[in-house]
């Protein structure tokens, strides 16, 4: 899905204005970046938990020139997804058979 097609479905879904699904998409990922910025986790029920994570430095083989280089050590986002939408994705209804989301379709 496009960011443009998000949008769209956010507005409808919202019933407000495609200006505003835009104001509300923006500010909710300037809101988790700023969060994990700090290395802060974040949690969204229904959806996983995103964390900031280290990595180390480790060598690769660059394939154009054939030579090992080193990657060097930086910061990642994980997301792990929340039991619940895995279960959305492989088909599967909760233990009571709702819905992951549920409101005004």
């Amino acid at each position: 899905m496009t960011g443009k097609k998000f949008i769209q479905n956010l507005a409808k879904n919202l019933d407000v204005s495609l200006v505003t699904a835009r104001k509300i998409k923006q500010a909710f990922i300037l809101t988790l970046a700023s969060a994990l910025e700090k290395g802060e986790s974040i949690q969204l029920i229904g959806l996983g938990s995103l964390t900031v994570v280290k990595k180390a430095k480790h060598p690769y083989r660059n394939i154009q020139t054939g030579k090992i280089e080193i990657f060097p050590a930086h910061k990642t986002v994980q997301l792990r997804v929340s039991k619940k939408l895995k279960e959305v994705i492989n088909k599967k209804t909760g233990k009571k058979g709702k819905r992951l989301v549920t409101g005004n379709r």
